[in-house]
């Protein structure tokens, strides 16, 4: 991931930073129409109980546990345009779920709707922490293992939990 990374950056931390949020806020309303909130990291199908402010929320705890993460877990000083971009470019595999699904959902019988619908929702949200725990780990310096192991631990479980209860 390593190379893709320095690829990403060679647009620079402002277009990134650009392009990110462009995708970001276009998964988020297509989730918006298709009626799926994001629940930290796993998009889940809307219920009557489930308020809109839950994909803004969720949006807001991953950059701050990212942000955490990297601050107080990674020791690390310096929080820059670089590492926001970074962590916005992160959460670009999770937006993609909602329009992989509304572009796919018509064309496929059930079934394989269904397993591809539990694959995306497994390996999207992984991609997203490798690509966050690459970030975090070439903008503090530390190997790409704790904040891998920090990322699973503040994201992913309690994600897998919230959509196991709601569920």
């Amino acid at each position: 991931m390593r190379p893709l990374i320095i690829n990403m950056y060679r647009l620079g931390p402002n277009a990134l930073l650009i392009y990110s949020m462009v995708i970001i806020v276009l998964g988020l309303v297509t989730a918006f129409i298709q009626n799926y909130e994001l629940l930290l990291l796993i998009f889940a199908e809307g219920m009557n109980s489930m308020p809109v402010g839950v994909t803004i929320i969720s949006v807001l705890a991953y950059l701050g546990i990212a942000l955490f993460i990297y601050r107080y877990l990674l020791s690390s000083e310096i929080i820059d345009l670089k590492l926001l971009s970074g962590i916005l470019t992160s959460l670009i595999p999770i937006s993609l779920y909602p329009t992989i699904m509304a572009l796919i959902t018509p064309w496929l019988p059930p079934y394989p709707l269904s397993i591809i619908d539990a694959l995306l929702k497994a390996f999207l949200p992984l991609i997203s922490l490798v690509i966050l725990s690459t970030v975090l780990s070439m903008s503090s310096g530390k190997p790409m293992e704790y904040s891998l192991l920090f990322g699973t631990l503040f994201l992913l479980i309690p994600s897998v939990l919230i959509y196991i209860v709601l569920f």
